[in-house]
């Protein structure tokens, strides 16, 4: 099932845990474990990463001798963050329980390439794809499940209607690590509270001011944090179910973060870090980290997912319905995409 990652604690009877062998590089990185008290016939090592799919780990196995207790794993991401885990086959042909979960980070790479998607905003019955410089995007759960959260039949929030909806899928390259998250609406700024709190994220420094309307609230960012924010590509990890009312403080209310579902992540890409025409990353004054590839932009109209039985939620939905719907329509949307553009991105 869907679910944000967590470290599994270690049960009775399992061998000692993962251990970094030296230090990682970019695509790959040495481990090493210790053996149980037992004989042991062979061992099981599976990783995967910690970030990508959050309803499926993409796991890979091996398995390798007895007498081995390290392994080098190549054709890593740079800088991912990966879960290894290790099991033990004794000689009397009896598994034991996975080691504890250990995570490592490869080195980050210098450029790397990913997928994004955004639906157009305010646009009404006459769309066409934004623009991607100055706002958020997400990867393709993360923004099913804003496009399924605020499509619910009689109510359309920033100016969506979805029969004539655009929505967009982009691949850009990106260099350095993911930076603090910028809400983009009109222009990329300080995180606002909305966005706070669909991360499950402190809203501690934002605070509702004289005159402002029930439920508003304006965030303070720190300067320096800011001007950092604005030299990369920010990323934000998202929960459902979104907030749909405020309590009597005109605070949102929303589920904490152990009973919400995390659907993936947003990202922003401000136009003071994006890469002009012909320039190398990271060597324009105001900083270089991102660009478009042009030649894969590639889009849907909602008249078509909802002709190929895009799934509305339903009224209070719990968290296990809304996984199933946002599931569904993530599976439909990425196979419209795939049809139509069957170029990966960055090949």
């Amino acid at each position: 099932p869907l679910a944000c990652c967590h470290t599994l604690g270690l049960a009775a009877g399992q061998m000692g845990g993962v251990r970094l062998d030296g230090k990682p590089n970019e695509n790959n990185m040495a481990i090493r474990w210790l053996p149980p008290s037992q004989q042991v016939g062979s061992y099981t090592v599976r990783w995967g990463p910690k970030h990508g799919d959050p309803w499926q780990r993409r796991w890979r196995t091996v398995s390798v001798n007895g007498t081995q207790l390290g392994l080098k794993v190549h054709g890593l991401e740079g800088g991912q963050t990966y879960a290894f885990e290790v099991r033990a086959t004794f000689a009397s042909g009896r598994s034991g329980g996975y080691s504890d979960r250990a995570y490592y980070r490869t080195v980050e790479r210098s450029v790397r390439t990913m997928e994004v998607v955004r639906i157009s905003e305010n646009c009404g019955a006459h769309c066409e794809p934004d623009y991607i410089s100055e706002h958020n995007s997400g990867d393709l759960r993360a923004d099913v499940g804003f496009i399924t959260a605020v499509t619910v039949p009689g109510w359309s929030p920033f100016g969506i209607d979805f029969p004539h909806a655009v929505i967009t899928r982009y691949c850009i390259e990106h260099a350095g690590p993911f930076r603090e998250y910028l809400s983009c609406n009109p222009s990329c700024g300080c995180n606002n509270y909305i966005d706070r709190v669909i991360a499950r994220a402190d809203t501690s420094s934002c605070h509702r001011l004289p005159g402002d309307e029930p439920g508003r609230k304006r965030c303070e960012c720190n300067a320096s944090s800011l001007a950092l924010a604005h030299s990369g590509v920010g990323r934000l990890e998202i929960y459902l179910p979104f907030p749909m009312g405020y309590n009597r403080s005109h605070n949102l209310v929303v589920p904490p973060r152990n009973q919400s579902l995390c659907v993936g992540a947003w990202y922003d890409t401000p136009s003071s870090a994006e890469c002009a025409d012909g320039v190398p990353m990271g060597t324009q004054p105001a900083g270089c980290a991102w660009r478009r590839i042009p030649s894969q932009q590639t889009i849907v109209r909602g008249g078509e997912l909802l002709a190929a039985a895009w799934r509305a939620l339903p009224g209070n939905a719990s968290v296990s319905v809304i996984e199933q719907v946002v599931l569904h329509n993530s599976n439909l949307l990425a196979g419209i995409f795939d049809k139509r553009n069957t170029r990966c991105c960055g090949c």
